[in-house]
């Protein structure tokens, strides 16, 4: 498993488009309520609603939930980091923080418009699918991209313009039949978010999206890291430290793939 870097972020020769790369994804990664095209009022406020919020996580989260017992809790600022996690105790490394049932798994396609094709795009088409209920409340979470620089608010544009037409072309549907919403701010919405919180799987590749998962802090030193369990025991989503972690800190992962990170080391020496 390792993050992806988004193409929305790179020029068509493949080039890195913007210099702060982390500063970036970081914008990205800000989680809170999220225009889903056609979103209830009465949802938006559960959502706001901590002890709601904690229950739409419970539903997906296998391991303790308990506040005296679990490894976390929700914790947000107005700063750079948002809404994300914390340790609630001294956590040693290799530490099981939580395991989590995904949202989404969604088969990448490497065939067909271009726009839909690999595991970010495949995870925002099944986004845009999800049937009202407590799975849509909890995707409602997160939050489409913020204050990105204007190359990248283009690239995003053009890239939501395209799949907004690819999703006409294919008829994507929901399982009741109705027709997935392809407004501007839902198509954004959704590449947003699959672009920073997709986990890749192999076999078969996959892409993966859990929520609390989605509620992690970016750092180029992350105290965390994301597996992925096989397919065959529903692709569970596990959290576990890296290092030790004291009490309060956030616990982060990187956004960056492995390519981005031995750039950054180069250019660090």
């Amino acid at each position: 498993m390792r993050p992806f870097l988004p193409h929305i972020l790179r020029d068509e020769a493949g080039a890195q488009a913007d210099d702060n790369v982390a500063k970036v994804l970081e914008l990205f990664g800000h989680l809170n309520s999220a225009t889903f095209g056609e979103q209830n009022q009465d949802e938006h406020s559960e959502l706001e609603d901590t002890l709601g919020l904690l229950s739409l996580i419970g539903d997906r989260v296998t391991t303790a939930m308990d506040p005296a017992e679990r490894h976390w809790a929700l914790a947000h600022d107005e700063g750079s980091l948002g809404r994300h996690l914390v340790a609630t105790k001294p956590l040693a490394k290799g530490t099981v923080v939580f395991e989590e049932k995904p949202l989404i798994v969604a088969e990448a396609t490497t065939f067909g418009e271009r726009a839909l094709r690999g595991e970010m795009a495949a995870v925002a088409v099944e986004l845009l699918r999800l049937p009202r209920g407590r799975g849509r409340q909890a995707a409602e979470i997160l939050q489409e991209p913020k204050g990105l620089p204007e190359r990248s608010i283009k690239n995003l544009e053009l890239w939501a313009l395209s799949f907004m037409m690819s999703l006409g072309q294919r008829k994507v549907a929901r399982e009741d039949g109705s027709q997935v919403p392809r407004t501007r701010s839902a198509a954004i919405w959704a590449l947003g978010v699959s672009s920073v919180n997709t986990q890749h799987a192999e076999s078969p590749t996959r892409g993966v999206l859990g929520v609390l998962s989605s509620l992690m802090a970016h750092s180029c030193e992350p105290a965390c890291e994301i597996s992925i369990g096989e397919e065959a025991q529903g692709s569970m989503l596990t959290l576990r430290t890296t290092r030790a972690v004291e009490p309060g800190e956030s616990l982060s992962i990187t956004y960056l793939d492995s390519d981005e990170r031995t750039l950054q080391a180069v250019v660090a020496t």
